[in-house]
């Protein structure tokens, strides 16, 4: 059992050293295991044993350093030498508990070795002092991971170079500056207030309907915002423009594909005729269609108006028609009118000048009367066909078009 009673001591000595020398309390690292030689329980030296920490109470490995700084950790498990000693000094956290366990050769890192021996609660003397009101003045420098169980107030400040992680909540107090970069989700229940910011990414709102997800104190116009709804309309459907008075709506075209309703007048569906104007108020204009009169009630109507024409001209054309001697010969002739029409609803009659040599000739030689064959807003066509074989001849045609 000399190993035992080697350990033994050397808790002691750690204990011993606090007590004497308390300025090595704020030292990390508790003073060292040192190149001790084990023995397996036979008392045969362990060579190529292996030496595994854990944290107090578990299988959890937690590491050991070679020297009092704490910047190289020795791998664990720590293999001894062929001598059973390890190759390098084994010093343990201060303010740690450990778990160290003792194991012989066997396979890759002592894989398949069996237990020489175990002791569990094994601490770094210092760790009382830990637990005491201490004053912490100059530089101190934290090399490995630290734990916080209680409360931790910082009175004056606290600068990290590295991440900081805040995992069991908490609240947070003060004036934050600089510029925090926050990898996560960061979840802000209380709400948060913040001057100018730029967010690179999209902006989600999940109030559900019946609360506003913006209330927006400025009435200044904001660029380029994109919306879909407008007082719960959109611009498929439109709501009606306004409420009170006046209302004015300014449009280049305004279209009612249903109805039309003016000044709380019967609702109007069509419009008869087309480019029909509304012009000053009490009358109406067309410049197409039936004519209009002023009906008994004093409103507008086509019912019942004296006739009138919207246009009468003439038209003539020089030399006109010269069929030739063929029986059935025929020539057609082209007219156009000085103004056109609106349309081709008009009337129109047709007739030729005989040349003096006919006049005064029998019935049977007389030229036939020319008949419209169609007709434009712009033209018409006439045409003169012969019954016998002789030449009908017109030195002119003449028509006239009346449009009612």
């Amino acid at each position: 059992m000399i190993y035992r009673t080697l350990w033994f001591r050397i808790l002691i000595l750690i204990w011993l050293l606090v007590q004497a020398f308390p300025i090595f309390a704020q030292v990390q690292l508790g003073v060292p295991l040192v190149k001790s030689q084990y023995f397996d329980n036979n008392g045969h030296v362990l060579s190529c044993g292996c030496i595994f920490t854990y944290i107090s109470g578990t299988n959890t490995p937690l590491a050991t350093y070679t020297d009092f700084t704490g910047v190289l950790a020795n791998p664990n498990p720590v293999v001894l030498s062929a001598s059973g000693r390890p190759p390098n000094d084994v010093w343990l956290l201060g303010g740690s508990a450990y778990r160290i366990k003792l194991v012989s050769a066997g396979g890759v890192n002592c894989a398949t070795g069996f237990q020489i021996w175990v002791e569990d609660g094994v601490t770094v003397g210092f760790a009382s002092l830990l637990a005491s009101n201490n004053t912490w003045t100059g530089t101190n420098t934290w090399q490995n991971t630290s734990t916080f169980n209680g409360s931790v107030t910082f009175n004056v400040g606290f600068t990290s170079n590295g991440p900081v992680n805040l995992t069991n909540g908490g609240s947070l107090a003060g004036t934050f500056t600089g510029t925090p970069t926050f990898a996560g989700t960061i979840n802000l229940p209380g709400g948060f207030i913040a001057g100018a910011s730029t967010f690179n990414g999209q902006i989600s709102s999940t109030v559900t309907t019946g609360t506003a997800p913006f209330v927006i104190a400025s009435t200044t116009k904001v660029n380029n915002l994109n919306v879909d709804l407008l007082d719960g309309c959109d611009w498929a459907i439109p709501c009606p423009l306004g409420s009170t008075t006046p209302n004015t709506v300014k449009a280049t075209t305004l279209e009612a594909t249903t109805s039309f309703k003016l000044n709380g007048s019967s609702t109007l569906t069509s419009v008869a005729g087309t480019d029909t104007a509304l012009a000053s108020a009490g009358s109406m204009s067309g410049s197409t269609g039936a004519s209009v009169c002023k009906s008994a009630n004093g409103g507008v109507t086509t019912s019942g108006c004296a006739t009138t024409f919207s246009a009468l001209q003439a038209v003539k054309l020089a030399p006109g028609c010269n069929t030739g001697g063929g029986s059935n010969s025929a020539c057609q002739n082209t007219l156009t009118w000085p103004t056109p029409f609106a349309d081709s609803n008009y009337v129109a009659v047709c007739m030729g000048v005989t040349p003096a040599a006919f006049i005064g000739q029998s019935t049977t030689n007389q030229n036939p009367v020319p008949t419209i064959d169609s007709k434009t807003a712009t033209n018409i066509v006439v045409t003169t066909q012969t019954s016998r074989s002789l030449a009908a001849q017109y030195d002119e045609i003449d028509c006239i078009g009346v449009h009612p």
